[in-house]
């Protein structure tokens, strides 16, 4: 039944394909432990296959490469995009990460506890509640006023009209 249903089936096919009734399939899908271990066996699933990606990434690169430097003008252009567009990404995500760790390192720090759980290498665990922030000294600030008037008086952009076009 979890093979089922992490790999996408519906209720009626993991029921199926598990020998048992629909109705079983929408029980257990109403366990909490049950759709812990249907989440954890469907993010298995997605690492697994971020890693073969991963892996067949040296290869995807060298054919890039290889037509960068022998193919016509419109697929040499092609694979320089793409490559900058790869190259672009993988950036910006280790930036992101190394930022995501730097904040729950703080995080543990000031809370204790693990967070994040991939970046860690642990499970990944709710926040403690954060304290609230303290006023500031001048007072809390006033909000702004729900229809600001212009200096004639009148809403912005209406010079004292109606919707009739006539003076309001």
């Amino acid at each position: 039944m979890l093979a089922a249903l992490s790999a996408g089936k519906s209720i009626e096919g993991a029921a199926q394909e598990a020998g048992v009734s629909y109705n079983t399939v929408a029980r257990r899908l109403k366990d909490p432990r049950f759709k812990a271990k249907l989440a954890a066996v469907q993010a298995g699933m997605v690492e697994r296959a971020a890693q073969a990606l991963t892996a067949a990434s040296a290869k995807a690169i060298n054919t890039l490469a290889e037509l960068i430097d022998g193919a016509p003008a419109p697929v040499r252009l092609g694979a320089a995009r793409t490559m900058l567009e790869m190259a672009f990404r993988a950036r910006e995500s280790a930036e992101l990460e190394a930022r995501l760790a730097a904040v729950e390192a703080k995080l543990a720090k000031r809370f204790g506890g693990t967070f994040g759980g991939r970046l860690a290498g642990a499970a990944s665990v709710p926040l403690p509640s954060m304290p609230s922030i303290p006023p500031s000294p001048a007072g809390p600030a006033s909000p702004p006023p729900a229809n600001p008037a212009s200096s004639n008086g009148h809403a912005p952009g209406t010079n004292g009209q109606t919707g009739n076009g006539q003076a309001g």
